[in-house]
């Protein structure tokens, strides 16, 4: 093995070790992006039901806040009307907090002394109540005021109240209704307010006592404190997060009611919250992304042995091209030099007929070295054809390809002209492969011609930068169907119409080779025989050329 062969070698093991590294960072970099995936979806399933939590929180804490409003408005309204009288009517001041639904309510002059008090307390009418309770003095003051949770004045039961100021003839006035918020309306709302199972709502007043949970035996108001320490501890640290529980860790949010010295606090355990992506979703979802990446491993191996499988094939098929061409040519060689050497009369003095007879064989030799030329390209496959192209005269070549079959035309009858536009600019071609493709096609347009046709090369250039070579006969014409079909690997034709038989590769390989060059060919039907027609770029034209630079664009100088 000579040292070209070793470093070819050499390259072919690194290419391979390359090509596996490659292909297992490849398939390492996607399981690696797809767990990360599946761990980022998870964490933002988790964000999401974090944040319809928090909405749920934030949605209840606003009802609250409208509610209120609505009731301190309504007090003002209703109060402004029926107990503005001097002195107040008592029954319009019973009946009105009836009506409102409050279980305790007072009525106060502008001084905050006490004008009226239900449940009735005649000791209290008179007494300067605002000095006991702080949002009756803001009241007082003329600012609506809802309070922590308080006493009531008459019975002393706690509660939360509603005060606000309103004008009466008189001066001005103070109404401060008062309930009991867990067998209320809204205490009604809040054992509703959360479907989910374990969820606690809270509403605490800034004093830290509960106004009114969602537990089924709502407790008295109390401090927080002492009835779920945990909850408080963690309201201590921020609006949300997680506390440990008895029962397990909670989730919990709270949300202050704008207008009120209230705040809404939501808890739920984390293993509702969560449910959706419980442990059983969590592990399907990795085992599903192990078996992933099982099957990836799986399948960069089988492609690992098959690259390695297909370059063995290459290889083997590249050493039985080369062994098949020079166990084929050498012996044809032979025969064409033997003839040739014969018909120049060194062997001595030919009949005619013996002259006739080598000048077949000739021919026939010469057919059979372009078939193994043909077998020998067509099995290297599109890519492995060389293709050097260079600033090209075309003139000399075509005029050198129709010479080298003007005897062979003579012989079938065939009249063999060329026709060569004046004047023709060079093109950007490799001249071996263009030799080689009019070659073909002169050599088919004989074949396929009977005695008195007529074969023509011809050649003429455009103004969008391409040379036109036309190869035209007026022989057996293009088989029925497509004419793109022609130019199909191993299709023939009508081959008893011709003259012998090839192995319908030649001109599959003329498109291979006039596309590697960046040009066309195409076939076309006329009256009568056919035309064959394949373009070159003219050299200096800045275009795409697929066999240099791979592919990048380049000006070729013409000098």
């Amino acid at each position: 093995m000579d040292r070209t062969s070793r470093a070819g070698g050499r390259g072919r093991r690194r290419a391979v070790v390359l090509l596996r590294v490659g292909a297992a960072a490849l398939a390492v970099a996607l399981l690696l992006g797809l767990g990360s995936a599946l761990a980022f979806g998870q964490s933002q399933l988790r964000t999401n039901l974090v944040q319809r939590f928090q909405l749920r929180g934030t949605v209840a804490a606003r009802f609250l806040a409208s509610y209120s409003a609505g009731l301190l408005a309504q007090e003002r309204l209703a109060a402004g009307r029926w107990l503005s009288g001097s002195p107040p009517s008592i029954p319009n001041f019973v009946e009105l907090t009836q009506d409102l639904g409050f279980q305790a309510a007072v009525l106060l002059d502008g001084q905050g002394r006490a004008l009226a008090v239900y449940p009735s307390k005649p000791s209290l009418i008179g007494t300067k109540l605002s000095s006991q309770y702080a949002h009756l003095r803001r009241a007082v003051a003329g600012h609506p005021t809802i309070s922590n949770v308080v006493p009531s004045a008459a019975k002393g039961i706690p509660v939360v109240a509603f005060a606000v100021p309103f004008a009466a003839p008189g001066g001005e006035r103070v109404y401060s209704g008062a309930l009991a918020v867990s067998s209320s309306t809204l205490g009604a709302y809040l054992h509703s307010l959360i479907s989910i199972p374990g969820t606690e709502v809270f509403l605490q007043d800034s004093t830290d006592r509960t106004i009114a949970s969602s537990l089924r035996a709502p407790p008295a108001p109390d401090l927080l404190a002492r009835t779920n320490p945990q909850l408080h501890g963690a309201l201590a640290h921020g609006e949300d997060g997680t506390y440990a529980a008895p029962a397990g860790p909670q989730y919990f949010v709270s949300q202050p009611v704008k207008g009120t010295p209230w705040k809404l606090v939501l808890a739920v355990p984390e293993s509702v919250l969560f449910a959706p992506i419980g442990a059983s979703e969590v592990w399907v979802s990795w085992a599903s992304f192990g078996g992933l990446v099982v099957l990836s491993v799986t399948v960069v191996v089988v492609l690992m042995r098959l690259a390695a499988a297909r370059r063995a094939q290459v290889q083997y098929r590249d050493e039985l091209i080369s062994h098949v061409s020079h166990e084929l040519r050498t012996p044809l060689a032979a025969i064409h030099q033997f003839t040739s050497i014969l018909l120049d009369g060194i062997g001595g003095p030919l009949t005619e007929e013996q002259r006739r007879y080598l000048g077949i064989s000739l021919r026939n030799t010469e057919q059979l070295n372009r078939m193994v030329t043909d077998l020998v390209d067509s099995a290297r496959g599109a890519n492995a054809l060389r293709v050097e192209p260079a600033a090209l005269d075309l003139v000399p070549l075509l005029r050198t390809v129709v010479s080298g079959f003007r005897e062979r035309a003579a012989q079938e009858g065939v009249d063999l002209t060329v026709d060569l536009q004046p004047n023709l600019p060079l093109v950007f071609a490799d001249g071996h492969r263009v030799n080689q493709i009019v070659a073909n096609l002169v050599d088919n347009a004989i074949k396929f011609s009977r005695a008195g046709g007529r074969v023509e090369v011809g050649c003429r250039a455009d103004a969008e930068g391409w040379v036109t070579v036309d190869v035209s006969d007026t022989g057996i014409g293009l088989p029925p169907g497509p004419e793109a079909q022609v130019f199909e690997r191993l299709f023939q034709g009508d081959v008893e119409a011709g003259r012998g038989r090839g192995l319908g590769l030649g001109l599959h390989l003329c498109k291979v080779l006039v596309e590697r060059q960046g040009g066309t060919i195409r076939a076309e039907r006329r009256s009568p025989g056919s035309r064959f027609s394949f373009t070159l770029p003219i050299a200096g034209f800045d275009r795409y050329h697929p066999a240099v630079d791979g592919g990048v664009p380049r000006r070729v100088a013409t000098s």
